[in-house]
């Protein structure tokens, strides 16, 4: 365990969000914290230019204008196989020396960078710190994208040279010590050559370590590296001064997470995290990630926990789209209330995303600021669960289902006061009654989901919706149970609770 005194803890920094009202000084003046926010900055994003020419001052008003919006922690992702830094021990994303790659302009303008004499993470930690923000680096555990593109630039030597490797996702096996070593070295290389608050190992960008079985047998091997990484991480807060603290980025359980090969209990035991980070995959962001269990596992330890958003939602039975802006505000209602911090992950804004700048940077701004939060619309939506595996304690619901009787326990976080309308709305093919907690809700409409055609959700992922008015005293606090019942079979493929 490290002797060093934590930055922030749950006793601390959460207890602090929730008591304090009034505005804060310094470059987060803009808003009324309702818990610090913590934002991962995907690298490529930056680099395809959608916050300005690739440049330093970019960088610069990047930071400025995030930290006005209410982020108070910055995480600065490094890496997917290779590094858009100048590594000592890793291949640079521009060095790709295949004459015959395809080129990708973001890939490109990594170089373009460097040529310029920028260090892209350096000014980017120097920058959150000059404006009030905690800078961290964010390393990417086993990047998997474009696994039928081999030649593309995206793809590092030391992957294309080890086939026998990789897994069957492409990712590569973390039972051999040199792939464990390979990573090893990144953190090594970023804790001695930057001044940051903190290192993310992050292990959702992907999911998997082992071979299908052998999971078992590498969780000690998994546990050797998180441990070598909080040694590394205690050399970098010794050298520098300050703290410098170790997350983990990792599935939205704890059984998810030791089935994969992460057996975070162990870390957690040892002292090693400051922060746990319970996340999704790519495919839909979870609205009922099980924080219960993190705070079992965690207990009395001064453990940060905080839930990880994606950018797009999947119900199962209404494909992936763009999450909307009060779908946003719905998750993380929920996530404060119960006592986790807010952690954005894959926010991206034009041309990656449907979010105009002034709704990306929105979203932003509502989670930071507790009346946004709490105050304005929101919506919990019944949402997949990716990554999971067999064995859960508790049984997975999916989307679509059919039948006549089928009841779904939604968390809306705070109830809201008794004058704010409130609805279930419903994807259903046939005619129901719908009850919340018992109470009979009112059939009032069919709707169009006018927010999902705003932002241009094409009319396959937006199928019109059934609203139901729900009794002014019928929502409670936390998770409150929709019933749907019909005379005969239908099929539902959306639920959620509006707060209006």
């Amino acid at each position: 365990m490290r002797n060093t005194v934590r930055k922030f803890s749950t006793a601390g920094a959460l207890l602090i969000a929730f008591v304090s009202c009034g505005t804060p000084s310094g470059p987060n003046a803009a808003v009324t914290a309702a818990a610090p926010v913590i934002y991962n900055l995907d690298s490529s994003e930056f680099f395809v230019g959608t916050f300005g020419p690739v440049e330093a001052a970019t960088i610069d008003s990047f930071a400025a204008e995030h930290a006005r919006a209410g982020v108070t922690d910055l995480l600065i992702n490094v890496n997917a196989q290779r590094v858009n830094y100048n590594s000592d021990v890793w291949e640079p994303a521009w060095s790709e020396k295949n004459p015959d790659a395809p080129k990708v302009e973001w890939i490109t303008n990594t170089g373009v960078l460097h040529e310029a004499g920028v260090d892209y993470p350096e000014r980017m930690l120097a920058q959150a710190k000059q404006n009030g923000m905690r800078g961290w680096i964010s390393i990417r555990m086993n990047d998997a994208h474009l696994p039928n593109e081999p030649e593309h630039p995206l793809h590092s030597d030391f992957w294309r040279e080890h086939a026998d490797w990789h897994l069957a996702n492409t990712g590569l096996d973390f039972a051999r010590p040199e792939v464990r070593r390979h990573y090893i070295n990144l953190i090594r290389e970023v804790t001695e050559r930057y001044d940051l608050d903190g290192v993310e190992l992050d292990f959702l960008r992907f999911r998997y370590y082992f071979r299908e079985g052998e999971e078992e047998a590498g969780l000690p091997l998994m546990t050797a590296l998180v441990q070598t990484a909080d040694s590394l991480v205690a050399v970098a807060a010794r050298r520098l001064g300050h703290p410098v603290d170790l997350a983990v980025r990792v599935p939205t359980s704890p059984h998810v997470s030791k089935a994969l090969g992460l057996d975070v209990a162990t870390w957690v035991d040892a002292g090693w995290i400051d922060l746990l980070v319970a996340s999704p995959f790519w495919s839909s962001t979870n609205t009922d990630i099980r924080l219960d269990e993190w705070k079992e596992l965690i207990g009395g330890r001064d453990i940060v926990l905080a839930v990880s958003s994606e950018d797009g939602i999947d119900s199962g039975g209404v494909q992936r789209r763009t999450m909307t802006r009060s779908e946003m505000r719905g998750l993380f209602a929920q996530v404060v209330h119960d006592g986790a911090r807010p952690y954005f992950f894959n926010l991206f804004t034009n041309p990656w995303q449907l979010w105009s700048h002034a709704d990306y940077l929105g979203i932003i701004e509502d989670v930071a600021d507790e009346s946004a939060l709490y105050g304005q619309e929101r919506q919990h939506a019944v949402t997949i669960e990716d990554p999971w595996v067999e064995g859960e304690p508790r049984p997975r619901e999916l989307l679509p289902v059919t039948g006549m009787d089928h009841s779904f326990r939604i968390n809306i976080g705070p109830a809201p006061d008794a004058s704010r309308p409130s609805f279930v709305e419903l994807v259903v093919d046939g005619d129901a009654t719908v009850s919340v907690n018992g109470n009979a809700a009112q059939d009032v409409r069919s709707i169009e989901p006018t927010e999902l055609i705003a932002i241009g959700i094409e009319e396959t992922r937006r199928p019109p919706r059934r609203s139901y008015a729900i009794a002014t005293d019928a929502l409670q606090d936390g998770y409150n149970t929709v019933r749907i019942q019909s005379d005969e079979p239908v099929t539902v493929r959306w639920v959620e609770i509006r707060v209006q």
